[in-house]
C-alpha cells in the first residue's frame, strides 16, 4: 500500500484502512493473496457483523472486527492477485473473500462483483 489512505471511503462504501490500521492487524490478515494447495485466495476486505460459530475469523483473532474494512482498493487487490508469482491465467483456481468477511454482505458484495468484473475484463 502506498500512502496512508486516511480512512478514505472505497467506491461502494467500505472504508479503506489506513496504513497504521493495517499495520496493527495480525500478519495473516494483512496477507491479501494467500497461497493454498487448492489455488490462491484473495482477501482484501476484513471484518463481519455476523457471529457464525464456525467462522475462520476465530483463527485470526479478529472476530471482534464487526465492520468490513478494505485493506486495498479493488483495483489494487486484482493487481496483487494477477501479479502473484503462483498466478497462472486460466489455470489457477481463485477463491475470493473466504477468510475474513462474508462476500454477500450488502457493503461487501459490490466489491466482490467489481473484482470479478475487473478479472473478467482481463480475460
Amino acid at each position: 500500500m502506498d500512502a496512508d489512505h486516511g480512512g478514505a471511503r472505497a467506491r461502494s462504501g467500505v472504508r479503506l484502512l489506513g496504513d497504521v490500521e493495517v499495520a496493527g492487524l495480525r500478519s495473516e490478515l494483512r496477507e491479501v493473496v494467500e497461497y493454498r494447495e487448492s489455488g490462491l485466495s484473495l482477501n482484501w476486505i476484513v471484518g463481519c457483523p455476523l457471529d457464525c460459530g464456525y467462522c475462520v475469523r476465530h483463527l485470526f483473532g479478529n472476530f471482534g472486527m464487526k465492520v468490513p474494512r478494505a485493506l486495498l482498493p479493488d483495483e489494487d487487490a486484482v493487481r496483487a492477485l494477477v501479479g502473484h508469482r503462483f498466478f497462472r491465467p486460466h489455470v489457477t483456481p481463485v477463491q475470493l473473500l473466504n477468510r475474513a468477511t462474508d462476500p454477500m454482505l450488502p457493503a461487501v458484495k459490490p466489491h466482490l462483483f467489481r473484482v470479478l468484473r475487473l478479472l473478467d475484463e482481463q480475460g
